[in-house]
């Protein structure tokens, strides 16, 4: 309880590694079923003919079209004690895998040479936190695989940013605090590619593997991309011997043993198979070769996630299976991929899209779409095993599937972008590290945040009314929260009179329960007035029905120091996160 109680608002913290486990967190109402996520309409449908091609391309995300940006799910309003038991469920690798390295119980991050000791869930707990980092330099994108390549930088490659695929190369040396953009490489557009970092290389130098992924034309790839250059420079391997396919899940092996490639959505469907990249020499650019292992026990599926445990045994977690559902299974294999077994069903729930990285005592999976294809904002720790599994503090980052998430040296996971509620591509990237701070730096965290920016004026709001008609009710509500909301702003301020506007729409939907997050800015005073509440809507009465809304929540009016800041204050109403950050207690009152 003293732990919890220490815990700043500036962060939600875990003890990771404990029988039991001790939080704080602020858990809100889930907001309402949402839409199966646009990154389901990036393959093709099942049984679709052998030229691999999907159905019309995606939508444009609703910042494209001027919509509404996404609410995150609120975060939850007590301090909690609970023991690791829960449900829950994961899969969606992406391509995105952290190996467990040797027989000593070390793990170590694709690509890099760092290790640190393996700690099972019955060791002492060790804290960590959720910080955001700055704002990146790329654009919001999703279904972006990522590595950690030798020395700790960390490459971002292709994606999709709500509009067009993406042939764009990012790296970071500073943990992704900055990101530097790569020459454009010679592969075409393309998302949901699998990518690996093969271990040795020449001279001692990153060598990146880049397999399949899915082009403009909505095609499937057959194709293998390696660079020995930190993404500078790109060269094409010989075309592989197994089927062209995206959304397939690539596992570093120890012991020079090569890369797994496995499962994906091909030509005819999903994919139910395992191909080793091998070397005889340790030269992989020179003389790797392609070997199909015997089929799996596992079913097909696309997205799935995997790991490299202790003892060098392999687990391999849900995705998406053929009939487009979420799976929640697990399998492992104690001979480098030769042969499966299946783990009891792991205690979360069904989920695809999600990302997995390593922690010292076990993995982690974060995120994904769940079994109604709502978007998920959860985090869970398996033990080194990968047979246990504890649900964790509802972390401070928007909910989001189809992200991307890489171990650091330093132990810490980076979580980067993905798409968010009502398909919208995220531009964040949080660090999941110590809690005593040490891998911070000053660029990042409170201090910074409060240098830009403070909140000016707060209101809680508990409001409700009755009406007849269910717009009159909506117009009602709309101008008591912000005749409430005026007391702290200047009489000339339009703030209050474009935010009642915008907040009519949301308020007079016949949704039972909702989420309602709404921004008004004002230019010339360097200034936003927001809002996130929660409506809960009721019909009451036989005869004559009247209407009644009930709204709860908070309305901040947030002031820029300057115009550089308030710049990246509309940056970040623009891609929803300024909720998240008021949560968090990063700007202050």
């Amino acid at each position: 309880v003293a732990q919890a109680e220490s815990i700043s608002a500036q962060s939600w913290s875990s003890p990771v590694g404990a029988t039991g486990s001790v939080w704080c967190d602020k858990q809100g109402p889930s907001g309402p079923p949402h839409s199966r996520p646009a990154l389901m309409a990036m393959r093709p449908k099942d049984g679709q003919g052998a030229d691999g091609k999907t159905p019309a391309s995606v939508a444009p995300s609703p910042a494209a079209a001027g919509g509404t940006p996404p609410r995150s799910r609120p975060p939850p309003v007590h301090t909690h004690i609970t023991s690791p038991t829960s449900s829950s469920g994961l899969s969606g690798g992406l391509g995105i895998m952290l190996a467990r390295q040797g027989s000593h119980g070390k793990i170590m991050p694709t690509g890099t040479g760092h290790s640190q000791p393996a700690s099972p869930h019955s060791e002492a707990p060790m804290l960590l936190r959720w910080r955001r980092l700055p704002v990146p330099q790329w654009s919001g994108r999703c279904a972006a695989p990522a590595v950690v390549l030798e020395g700790g930088a960390v490459l971002l490659m292709g994606g999709f940013d709500g509009q067009r695929h993406l042939n764009e190369v990012w790296r970071s040396t500073d943990t992704g605090l900055t990101w530097q953009q790569q020459p454009i490489p010679q592969w075409t557009p393309r998302l949901r590619s699998a990518a690996a970092v093969l271990p040795g290389g020449q001279s001692g130098r990153s060598t990146v593997l880049l397999m399949g992924g899915e082009d403009e034309r909505r095609e499937v790839l057959r194709q293998v991309w390696l660079s020995e250059d930190a993404g500078q420079s790109w060269r094409s391997l010989p075309s592989p011997p197994w089927p062209a396919r995206c959304g397939a899940t690539a596992l570093v092996l120890p012991n020079g043993k090569g890369v797994l490639l496995m499962g994906g959505w091909g030509e005819s469907g999903h994919l139910q198979d395992v191909w080793q990249f091998s070397s005889a020499s340790g030269h992989f650019e020179e003389d790797g070769e392609w070997t199909q292992l015997p089929p799996p026990a596992w079913s097909a599926r696309e997205d799935a996630s995997a790991f490299v445990l202790t003892d060098n045994v392999l687990l391999v977690l849900g995705g998406h299976g053929e009939d487009g559902l979420a799976l929640r299974d697990s399998y492992i294999s104690r001979n480098f991929g030769e042969k499966w077994e299946k783990l009891k069903n792991p205690s979360w729930p069904a989920r695809g899209f999600a990302v997995g990285a390593m922690l010292p005592g076990g993995p982690l999976i974060l995120g994904g779409s769940g079994e109604n294809h709502e978007i998920l904002q959860e985090a869970w720790d398996g033990n080194a095993h990968g047979s246990k599994w504890r649900h964790l503090p509802t972390p401070p980052w928007p909910a989001r599937s189809g992200a991307a998430a890489v171990t650091l040296p330093s132990g810490s996971v980076l979580l980067i972008g993905g798409m968010g509620e009502h398909d919208r591509v995220l531009q964040d990237t949080w660090i999941f590290e110590k809690a005593d701070g040490a891998q911070v730096t000053q660029s990042s965290g409170r201090k910074a945040t409060q240098n830009k920016f403070k909140i000016a004026g707060s209101v809680n709001v508990d409001h409700a009314v009755t009406e007849q008609s269910l717009a009159d009710g909506a117009r009602r509500l709309a101008q008591e929260i912000m005749h409430a909301a005026a007391s702290n702003l200047p009489e000339s301020s339009p703030l209050c009179n474009q935010l009642r506007l915008k907040l009519e729409g949301p308020l007079s939907t016949d949704k039972q329960q909702e989420s309602i997050v709404q921004h008004a800015v004002d230019n010339a005073a360097l200034s936003v007035l927001t809002l996130d509440v929660k409506k809960t809507y009721s019909v009451e009465g036989k005869g004559a029905k009247s209407h009644r809304i009930h709204i709860k929540g908070h309305v901040h009016h947030i002031e820029a120091a300057n115009k550089t800041a308030f710049q990246e204050l509309l940056h970040l109403v623009n891609n929803n996160a300024l909720s998240t950050i008021l949560r968090s207690g990063e700007i202050a009152a």
